[in-house]
């Protein structure tokens, strides 16, 4: 199935991608920002804390020069008291060496033990699920020792997910405004363009009407046959269940089918009788000549078709390119049942025009060999309906038909 969807709609749908993925992104930007300033003030909080705990220790251990057990208990307290943080999973005492003071047999962390001393501040350093950091204190006497304290990277997470849920709650609200009022916007500017397309098609219906009622007033007898043929082929193309575009289509093409005849000459075109071979071989070029005509304006391209092969035939005995079957344009047999039904049902200078008993016998008679026969099935089903009446030709003072001769029914209109 061919899905179209409208400039708005279209808009909407990129947008809302565009909106989503640009949240997330913001979102998780902003939430690692976040993230990690809370750890750096936990972290912080935390070492400070446990440098307050050991500053006496170590100031006493700096003194004595030695372990002793007093001071091994009172590490371990501040030990035991850096833990009740939920963070805080471990707490060592390194020499300026780097080999461990606290607890005993911790491995030696030589480099990081550098580093921290080397720095401002604490010193952070991942390891797996663990990161720890290094944050030198200074003792009596210039004595300077580094505390480790390892904090756990999961923990961490799940502190961090109320605070996850508000960024991303946030985010997404900001995000769901700029979003609605990007589609208000493209709404309104949706609605304009519409509102000018209407004028623009309003506008390019009123031009082709006069350039059809141009051709049509050359010839008194035919005045109103290309707006008829237009009744008659927007009738048509809506029983066929075409799309509204299509159906405009149509309905354009049939308005200026005719528009080439301004390009015969009058002797060929008001000859009161039939015409001979070479004269049908004249104005048998008014389908290429209106074509030629439209070809190079963009908003008529479509409707050129139309106006090249709607004297084509079924049989393929038609003309310019002798067409036959569904290689003809349906716009186009759908126009060349519309013109044949109006040249048969209007009245010329050497014939009236046929009744509709007469002209529906005619369409039935064509059917297959000259007209589409599954168009014509259609047009006939809506004359019995009663949808279709022969449209009157305009009255003409100056124009009083002469009746009488051979009542020829001729097919070229």
């Amino acid at each position: 199935m061919n899905v179209r969807f409208t400039f708005l709609q279209r808009f909407t749908l990129l947008t809302l991608i565009v909106s989503i993925a640009a949240a997330f992104t913001m979102a998780l930007g902003i939430e690692g920002a976040h993230r990690s300033a809370l750890e750096a003030d936990i972290e912080l909080a935390a070492v400070g804390r446990v440098d307050a705990e050991l500053t006496k220790p170590l100031d006493e251990l700096a003194a004595a020069g030695r372990m002793t057990p007093e001071l091994t208990r009172r590490f371990a307290r501040a030990d035991d008291d850096a833990r009740f943080n939920e963070y805080v999973t471990a707490l060592r005492v390194y020499r300026p060496s780097g080999t461990a003071l606290y607890p005993a047999g911790a491995p030696n962390a030589a480099e990081h033990v550098h580093r921290a001393l080397n720095s401002d501040a604490f010193v952070r350093v991942a390891s797996g699920d663990t990161i720890t950091a290094f944050s030198p204190i200074f003792a009596s006497g210039e004595q300077v020792y580094v505390v480790a304290v390892d904090f756990s990277t999961g923990q961490l997470g799940a502190g961090f997910e109320r605070e996850r849920q508000t960024v991303f709650t946030i985010v997404l609200g900001v995000v769901a405004v700029i979003f609605c009022s990007l589609v208000a916007l493209a709404a309104g500017a949706s609605r304009e363009l519409e509102r000018r397309r209407r004028e623009s098609q309003s506008t390019f219906v009123a031009t082709m009407r006069l350039m059809a009622e141009t051709v049509d007033l050359r010839d008194p007898y035919t005045a109103g046959h290309s707006a008829r043929v237009a009744v008659y082929s927007r009738q048509i193309a809506t029983a066929m269940k075409l799309s509204a575009a299509d159906i405009d289509l149509v309905e354009n093409g049939a308005l200026l089918h005719d528009i080439g005849k301004i390009a015969i000459p009058d002797n060929v075109l008001f000859k009161p009788a039939s015409l001979d071979a070479n004269e049908r071989k004249i104005i048998g070029t008014h389908p290429v000549v209106g074509a030629k005509l439209l070809a190079n304006v963009p908003s008529m391209g479509e409707i050129v078709p139309c106006i090249m092969h709607h004297h084509e035939r079924i049989d393929g005995r038609g003309y310019p390119d002798g067409l036959s079957g569904d290689a003809i344009p349906l716009g186009a047999r759908i126009i060349a049942v519309a013109d044949t039904f109006d040249a048969m049902t209007t009245d010329r200078p050497y014939r009236r025009g046929l009744d509709l008993d007469r002209a529906t016998a005619e369409l039935q008679r064509v059917a297959g060999t000259q007209l589409d026969a599954g168009v014509v099935a259609t047009f006939l089903e809506l004359i019995a309906r009663g949808e279709v009446q022969i449209l009157v030709a305009p009255a003409e003072d100056h124009a009083e038909p002469v009746f009488g001769r051979k009542a020829v029914v001729e097919m070229v209109s």
